[in-house]
Order: C-alpha cells, then sequence, then structure tokens
C-alpha cells in the first residue's frame, strides 16, 4: 500500500507516567509499539514528535524524532497517579497549539483526555482491559478502591471514544464489543499490534530447557497457576521442569510460598525486573516455551514477542489469546492448570510438535504482525 501521508506532522501522546514514558529506549511493551511506529514514520518523510514525561519542559530530538517534554511536579504512583495523568493531559493539549499537527495518536484514557478535543485527526487505540464489563465486574469484587477507579476510568474512556475521530481496536471481539456498546462501525478500526522482528535465530539447549513468564505478579496475570502444572509434572510424569519469572508484583511472596508449599522452589528463578530489550534478546529466543495464565487479556503484547522469538506460547483462553493463537497450529490455548500440564508435558516430549509450532508462530509474527504493515495501518486512517 502506498503511503499518502508523507511530510505530515504527527504526534503520539505518551501515557504521562514516568515509567511508560521512557523513550527513546523503552522498556514496555506499549511504549515499544509507538517508538518501533514512530521510527517507521519518520523513515516514510513525516514529521514526527513524541509527548512524554520528563524532569523538564524542553524539546529534544533523536533520529528525527522530537520528544515533548512534560515536567508535573507530582507522583505518578499511588492515589494521586489519575490526577496527575489529567494534568499531563492538560499540558499535552496545550503543547499541542504550537505544532501545526495533522493526526494526534492516543493511547492512554487519562492522558487522552484533553487532546482527543483537538482540531487535528486524532485516533485513539483502545489497549486496556478496564473497559471490558467482565473484567470491571471481577476487579470491582477485590475493593471498593477499584470499584471506583473502574468506574471513573470508564467514563473518561467513554468520553474520549466520542470526541476521537477514530477508534483503533487490537482485534475483532473488541471491535464487536464496542459496535454493542453504540459506537458506529465507521468510526471504528482494527488494527493489531506489531513486533520488530527479532533478526536471526537462537539455537536453544536441550539440556536445559526451561519455561518463560513474564508480566505483573498479580491476581489477572496469575502467574502461580504455572506452579501447579510444575507440582503435577514433578509428581505425577516424573518431569522437573523449571521456570524462569520476570517481573514485579504483588503475587510475588504467594508465588514463594507455594514453590515451598510444593517442594518446587529450586525449580523457580526470579529475575525481578528485566529490560524489554534483555528479554526479547536473551529470554525470550533461549525459553522452550512461553506461559501465560491471565484471567482477562485484550492483546497481549508478550505473546508477539515469544512468536517474533520462534518461541511456542502457551496461553489461557481469553479474547487476546484467541485473537492471535490458533489452537495447536501456532501455540496453545488451555483452559484448566490439568491442560496446562499436558501441554507442556507434550512441547517437552515432542520435539517436531515444538519445531511445527516454533517456525509456524515466527512466520505468522512475520507476515501479519509486521511493524511496517501495522504502521502504514495506521497512517492511512
Amino acid at each position: 500500500m502506498v503511503n499518502d501521508t508523507q511530510d505530515d506532522m504527527i504526534v503520539f501522546v505518551g501515557s504521562g507516567t514516568h515509567r511508560n514514558d521512557d523513550y527513546p529506549n523503552p522498556s514496555h511493551g506499549g511504549s515499544s509499539q509507538i517508538m518501533a511506529m514512530a521510527r517507521e514514520t519518520v523513515s516514510r518523510g513525516n514529521k514526527v514528535g513524541i509527548i512524554k514525561r520528563g524532569h523538564s519542559n524542553d524539546t529534544t530530538e533523536q533520529g528525527n524524532i522530537n520528544f515533548i517534554n512534560i515536567y508535573i511536579p507530582l507522583p505518578d504512583k499511588g492515589p494521586l497517579s489519575i490526577i496527575n495523568k489529567l494534568v499531563f493531559s492538560l499540558a499535552a493539549a496545550l503543547r499541542l497549539r504550537a505544532y501545526d499537527v495533522d493526526k494526534i495518536f492516543l493511547r492512554d484514557r487519562f492522558s487522552a483526555l484533553f487532546p482527543s478535543m483537538s482540531a487535528s485527526k486524532t485516533v485513539y487505540t483502545l489497549y486496556g482491559i478496564n473497559y471490558f464489563r467482565d473484567y470491571t465486574k471481577w476487579i470491582s469484587q477485590k475493593s471498593i478502591k477499584y470499584r471506583v477507579l473502574g468506574l471513573i476510568s470508564r467514563a473518561i474512556e467513554n468520553a474520549v471514544m466520542t470526541m476521537v475521530d477514530k477508534i483503533v481496536t487490537l482485534h475483532d471481539e473488541a471491535k464487536k464489543y464496542l459496535e454493542n456498546e453504540g459506537y458506529s462501525k465507521r468510526k471504528i478500526k482494527t488494527i493489531p499490534l506489531g513486533k520488530e522482528q527479532v533478526s536471526g535465530r537462537v539455537k536453544r539447549d536441550e539440556r536445559s530447557k526451561y519455561l518463560m513468564y513474564a508480566g505483573r505478579l498479580d491476581r489477572n496475570k496469575r502467574p502461580s497457576l504455572i506452579l501447579e502444572s510444575l507440582r503435577d509434572l514433578k509428581y505425577n510424569h516424573n518431569k522437573i521442569v523449571d521456570l524462569k519469572i520476570a517481573g514485579h508484583g504483588c503475587q510475588r511472596d504467594k508465588i514463594i510460598s507455594k514453590a515451598k508449599q510444593y517442594n518446587i522452589g529450586d525449580q523457580i528463578q526470579f529475575l525481578g525486573w528485566v529490560d524489554n530489550k534483555v528479554l526479547r534478546s536473551k529470554y525470550f529466543p533461549c525459553a522452550w516455551a512461553f506461559v501465560l495464565p491471565s484471567k482477562f487479556d485484550v492483546f497481549p503484547n508478550v505473546i508477539l514477542e515469544s512468536m517474533s522469538a520462534g518461541t511456542p506460547v502457551i496461553a489461557s483462553e481469553t479474547m487476546g489469546a484467541r485473537a492471535i493463537i490458533k489452537d495447536g497450529t501456532t501455540g496453545f490455548i488451555f483452559h484448566s492448570s490439568e491442560e496446562l500440564t499436558n501441554v507442556i508435558n507434550r512441547i517437552f516430549e515432542d520435539k517436531e510438535l515444538w519445531r511445527r509450532i516454533s517456525k509456524r508462530s515466527r512466520k505468522v509474527c512475520q507476515q501479519r504482525y509486521n511493524i511496517s504493515k501495522v504502521t502504514t495501518k495506521y497512517l492511512n486512517i
């Protein structure tokens, strides 16, 4: 497809937190996607800016991309985090007035609020799970705080999606959900996440096979579910399988306690927080399989990271996993810890099955989730 947007001014608005706005070398999935799209957009002759949280109010340039920093003397964690993002959103809208912008790409419901009112063409990508009723119903049962935050998040996201020119969903299931919520079909476009492909192949050491998990250690991601399968493999299948865990979260102590209870503590290695580039270059390409046991996911970027490295993915059935994985062909989808145990056992025993899944998943990622193709779809909105 021919790019008809050369010489346009394209601006990406960040999330408004130091953690996620770590450009130009982002360490998180959504930010990495924006950075990759920004580089691709510049390569096509467009002017690009990224508005991000910074330690000053200056503008710097790197690789022909303008990084427009916004300094806010508020913490971006804890009770003030929403206020912080809304202040960032207002500041971003004011900074946008200084530029002749053709398109504004928005990714965070809070930081998108005021820029979504711009006269320029605005595009909002529905990344998160907070908008979907099944998730909000589940999380609201945890505490009143989550219930209130869920209502605020949903109200602001509705306001943003009402004001923008286009809404991008990451797969058709999310698109149908928004249509049922009353949004016009003509306003919604489905574009998946895109990945910069991992170059070359890594020869895995079959003598040190291990499973990989990377992500938050919380009740939604449910990494402790993997431990149940490791226990069953050890005591019912006489198979010792190691697991490397990258990430932080409130469930870490629970995972440690379960590992001790199941007598599999020596099979678990906690890596802590690991930079996205290190995960892509060192851990994903060497893992025998990646396991994602989430309760809810819209479009887990980590699945694409693993597939692009040729690492088979074993994921619980969520709307995100259904959108990306063809069960038994490009990965595996499980519904219970018993199914997870059986799939892990198969993928570790059947080398031909592993090779077939690895090859197909990598090919699908290269063809369907190529960052160049994804960027073209965004620019031609």
